[in-house]
């Protein structure tokens, strides 16, 4: 009697295994609610591509990624501008594939790729920004700067990747003007930090890193299982035969190799 109850039992149980198989890859949690749409500037480099799968991968959010091609750190006449266009939009391209491989249930809220060709000209962003010395007032244009015209041509809050101004970095970066205005002006939004005074030039960027410092975020990586995409990141500004320089700014701010 007890053998045929287990020969039923089995039969059962194998029964139920054909008809519902058993997925043994881990599961991708998603939230069945609407998610909100981040609008998040991005390089490829350390700082955004951890807050493109903090907001993607942890926050089940959609994400819509802008890179901005235009030549934005300098004016027209300057020598100085950054080489590493090529190497930001192969690094792009690499973590986008690999987030479809690894996510493929949250990498469809993840939006094609905005590239950024034209920038507005805004004669108070421009002005305003230079007069309070924000990130570096030797320059009239930089990054920062043409986010800000861009968000604001467009209406839109957008994300950026600052992080560590509140003490928290690694300490190898000077506490310029952008870090003090920062300080002195960011509020918590509703989970996000950004400068609630409309006259502000920075008033439609977002900075939801901020608090949060490169170790931080690589602990938090390796926590949620996506270090091996802020791994792939790229952060030189000037790259020599396809490496990192390991002498300009973003080299010595990386925490990682």
């Amino acid at each position: 009697m007890l053998k045929t109850i287990f020969i039923v039992v089995v039969a059962l149980v194998i029964w139920i295994c054909v008809l519902f198989p058993l997925d043994f890859k881990e599961k991708e949690y998603f939230n069945t609610k609407k998610p909100e749409i981040v609008h998040l500037f991005w390089t490829g480099g350390y700082d955004s591509t951890f807050r493109l799968c903090q907001a993607l991968i942890d926050e089940n959010k959609i994400v819509q990624p802008y890179y901005m091609i235009v030549k934005v750190d300098n004016c027209k006449k300057c020598k100085f501008e950054r080489q590493n266009r090529g190497k930001e939009l192969e690094t792009m391209n690499k973590i986008i594939n690999h987030l479809k491989k690894k996510y493929p249930v949250k990498s469809k809220n993840l939006r094609k790729l905005k590239l950024i060709k034209h920038i507005p000209a805004n004669s108070y962003i421009t002005n305003t920004f230079y007069n309070l010395k924000l990130h570096n007032y030797r320059r009239r244009y930089n990054q920062y700067e043409a986010m800000c015209r861009y968000a604001n041509a467009n209406n839109k809050m957008m994300e950026v990747g600052t992080v560590g101004i509140f003490g928290q970095g690694n300490g190898k970066r000077p506490n310029d003007g952008w870090g003090t205005y920062l300080r002195n002006n960011l509020v918590n939004n509703k989970g996000n930090f950004s400068v609630i005074d409309p006259k502000s030039p920075i008033h439609n960027l977002r900075f939801p890193v901020v608090f949060i410092s490169k170790k931080d975020m690589l602990t938090i990586a390796k926590r949620n299982g996506y270090e091996d995409v802020v791994r792939s990141s790229w952060s030189c500004w000037f790259p020599q035969n396809g490496k990192p320089c390991k002498k300009c700014l973003m080299c010595i701010d990386r925490v990682i190799p």
